[in-house]
């Protein structure tokens, strides 16, 4: 990637609050008119495509123009130094602290860097910043070492040094749950839902690898944090969702007892409270759904209400609430406000996975309100995805999502091509399962030898009453609804009623036999 490059990713990456501050930074604006870096970044702020031609050609006769390369290099480093201002952390204020610590030690100023480092270390403790502890500590012993040899100074090296092994032990625990709750992570963004018994042996696997314990005999936050959100992410993708959400109260818990770490940890508790959610969403707690939607978007207005990925995780999931309880009005306006942040948005690898997500739902949403043709179209967007194993189970279930809008659509020349690709892809990266199954053979084997309303009635009922066992028989096979609800499109062909309309009327129904706590009914 070259400079150019760079500098227009940049500046294209921030947002209005940020252009703003970067602008009012003093040095932006010297006497006698607006600085020249300033006109510099507006205008390939403007560009769509960078275009270098055009800037020079704007910029004739500008003193910077002459050395473009340095003007461009100076005013990427600039907008990095003002976003660190205006993205001020613990981290940061920590770093300054130990920087200006190095700077008064070489003057020989020792009291005044015992001062700040007192600073440091209470912010470091706080915030359990083992890397930056070893640092002060590390600090603490060089200044004692230079002081008078005594008795006294040499007890406090030796207090230095057991807690310098101690945040070693508390950093090396901390690592080994992290990692295992990262490995976790990663397996289960790339998998999506464990579908059999063997599939579990790899995350059983990762599991082990932690050094072993509960969060009770931990003695730090973030040692119990990862301990529990790997067990959480865990149970929760082997379709145990009640352990899942025995693990994820746990961790909120955890949080509200410290809730100075949640800025620090911000995308942890994003993710924990979306655990929380899909399995209340799993379990029908609507109730405490609607209390966790708002928690959720509170934080993300708090905090970081312009990053692109937490922006998008969280739409995306009440998107996905609106298809699970029928609400398919509100999910195309939610869709709406997605689609516009992706059209206006430069996507990272991260989001490229909450971009797909989104398009595999809004196949499901429109199979739902019977838009069959708009259906096909982002289905497609899918399997014609060049990186489409972001998410391998997304991409696999989409082929059988795309049968499901063939059959609809009433292409059945199509058909018989599209069960024997979908097949052998299914049974190469051995994804074809007992409800996968069912419904290819079900387009290949029933289809073409039904001749009348009522057979093919009957023949659904046959099929949904296969898919019922199969799904309450194994808990991995009823993962598969998660994906699409088969059983309501089913029971839609039975009955002869549209799809939201089965699905808006289990939900409803649901309502009425709890009590009433939730909002999550259209208005």
């Amino acid at each position: 990637m070259t400079t150019s490059d760079n500098i227009f990713e940049l500046i294209k990456s921030l947002s209005p609050s940020e252009k703003g501050y970067i602008k009012k930074l003093s040095s932006f604006h010297p006497r006698g008119g607006q600085n020249q870096y300033v006109k510099l970044l507006d205008a390939i702020d403007r560009q769509t495509i960078y275009d270098e031609k055009e800037l020079l050609k704007k910029f004739k006769g500008e003193s910077f123009i002459n050395n473009f390369s340095v003007a461009k290099n100076y005013l990427y480093n600039y907008i990095l130094k003002g976003l660190e201002s205006y993205h001020k952390n613990v981290r940061a204020e920590i770093r300054s602290y130990l920087n200006q610590v190095e700077i008064l030690e070489n003057k020989n100023l020792s009291t005044h860097c015992e001062k700040l480092l007192e600073k440091s270390k209470k912010l470091a403790l706080k915030y359990e910043l083992f890397e930056l502890l070893e640092e002060i500590v590390e600090w603490e012993i060089h200044l004692i070492s230079r002081r008078t040899p005594n008795e006294k100074n040499h007890k406090q090296i030796i207090v230095c040094y057991d807690e310098l092994f101690d945040i070693l032990l508390k950093k090396d625990i901390t690592l080994r749950y992290k990692k295992v709750s990262s490995l976790v992570y990663s397996k289960m963004l790339n998998k999506g839902q464990i579908r059999s018994l063997e599939e579990t042996k790899e995350y059983q696997e990762i599991i082990e690898q932690g050094p072993g314990g509960t969060e009770h005999t931990l003695r730090n936050f973030k040692a119990k944090l990862f301990c529990l959100l790997a067990n959480s992410n865990y149970y929760l993708h082997i379709n145990e969702y009640e352990k899942s959400y025995h693990y994820t109260s746990r961790i909120l818990k955890l949080w509200e007892d410290n809730t100075h770490m949640i800025e620090t940890n911000l995308f942890n508790f994003f993710g924990c409270l979306i655990n929380k959610g899909v399995c209340e969403l799993k379990f029908k707690k609507y109730g405490e759904l609607d209390q966790t939607l708002d928690k959720i978007n509170e934080y993300f207005l708090r905090f970081h209400p312009e990053n692109n990925y937490l922006r998008l995780s969280l739409f995306n999931f009440k998107f996905y609430v609106s298809i699970f309880t029928g609400q398919q009005e509100k999910g195309l306006e939610i869709a709406g406000e997605i689609e516009k942040h992706l059209v206006t948005s430069r996507l990272q690898e991260e989001d490229k996975k909450a971009s797909q997500l989104f398009h595999f739902g809004m196949s499901c949403l429109y199979i739902g309100i019977g838009d069959y043709k708009s259906a096909n179209k982002y289905v497609n967007i899918v399997l014609n995805d060049f990186e489409s194993d972001l998410r391998s189970d997304l991409y696999c279930f989409s082929h059988v999502l795309s049968i499901i809008i063939h059959f609809e659509l009433g292409n059945r020349e199509l058909l018989e091509y599209r069960v024997k690709s979908t097949y052998r892809l299914l049974l190469k990266r051995n994804k074809l399962y007992k409800v996968e199954s069912l419904i290819l053979n079900f387009i290949k084997d029933t289809i073409g030898v039904i001749h009348t309303e009522e057979e093919q009635r009957q023949a659904f009922i046959e099929l949904r009453d296969k898919m019922v066992e199969a799904t309450v028989a194994n808990r991995f096979e009823e993962i598969a609804l998660d994906y699409f609800d088969f059983i309501s499109w089913l029971e839609s062909k039975i009955e002869n009623r549209s799809f939201r309309e089965i699905k808006r009327r289990k939900f409803l129904a649901h309502l009425e036999q709890t009590p009433p706590e939730s909002s999550l009914t259209e208005k």
